[in-house]
């Protein structure tokens, strides 16, 4: 059965902690708002207890997944984890013939995405992406607000249309137990053009 409406797929680096994290803050608030109740999420920044299985973690919260929003920068393509996170959505989406479960958002890139992302739309909210601490007090935070709760209506209807629950959710690459090794395959993206949402 599910578990989470929204997981958080994102390359963590320190110095985005807090932007992320803002993000998601308010993501959440607006999630609330739309669907009634406040919505479970994912979001791998203090939910794993010390000592447990992480990888095992990682693989059921995906399967109990209903959708993913994913942060998109270069190094994104680059993480193994990240990689195998977005592919097992996007098995899912075709497996079960899904119209979107994964919301992609780009914060930083966009040129040597893969192919295969940019036949995804995604957000994107680079000119609003800082490492600055009082960011979320800022009047760039205020614009990106009304975006983040236009955001926040869209995963509402993908979560109250979710497929219906199977064992049988794909988990591929590191997380699951195919071997494939997505990092290589898409180390050596070529420059593309990433179709953009505006």
């Amino acid at each position: 059965m599910y578990k989470y409406d929204l997981y958080i797929s994102y390359n963590f680096h320190e110095a985005s902690r807090n932007w992320i994290t803002g993000f998601i803050d308010k993501l959440n608030f607006f999630l609330q708002n739309e669907l009634g109740y406040g919505p479970n999420i994912f979001f791998n920044n203090s939910q794993i207890d010390t000592g447990a299985n992480w990888k095992e973690v990682l693989s059921y919260s995906l399967k109990s997944s209903k959708c993913l929003l994913c942060f998109w920068t270069p190094t994104y393509f680059h993480s193994e984890f990240s990689l195998s996170e977005w592919q097992s959505f996007a098995e899912r989406e075709n497996s079960t013939n899904s119209d979107q479960l994964i919301f992609p958002v780009i914060l930083m890139g966009g040129e040597y995405f893969p192919p295969e992302a940019r036949n995804k739309a995604a957000l994107d909210v680079r000119e609003y992406f800082s490492t600055f601490e009082g960011f979320w007090a800022s009047i760039e935070a205020m614009k990106l607000e009304i975006i983040i709760k236009q955001l926040a209506g869209s995963i509402a209807k993908s979560i109250v249309n979710s497929p219906e629950y199977s064992d049988q959710f794909p988990i591929v690459g590191i997380l699951g137990n195919d071997g494939q090794n997505f990092k290589e395959q898409y180390s050596n993206s070529q420059p593309v053009k990433t179709k953009i949402v505006l």
